[in-house]
């Protein structure tokens, strides 16, 4: 099976994709299909401060194509983002 081969220009991202693909070293799988991946403020703090020294951390810290954001809906705060929805 063959992925398409078509980037997206942008995807939001919840921690476990990041935490997932870290830890069996495949992170920059995201960069090849994704030009920049957005994390909320939340899901940093996950990955970065609470999970510090674990998979993902530095990497995310790291990468310039990830970039934190700010949810201004409240609406959307409490929303489960799931990456693989929107990939396919």
């Amino acid at each position: 099976m063959t992925l398409p081969s078509l980037k997206y220009k942008v995807v939001v991202s919840d921690s476990s994709p990041l935490i997932h693909l870290s830890r069996i070293g495949r992170l920059y799988l995201l960069r090849e299909f994704f030009k920049e991946i957005l994390i909320p403020q939340a899901v940093y703090h996950e990955v970065v401060v609470d999970g510090e020294g674990r998979p993902g951390s530095r990497k995310v810290k790291e990468s310039p194509w990830i970039r934190v954001m700010e949810i201004r809906d409240k609406r959307l705060r409490n929303m489960k983002l799931v990456l693989c929805s929107v990939m396919f």
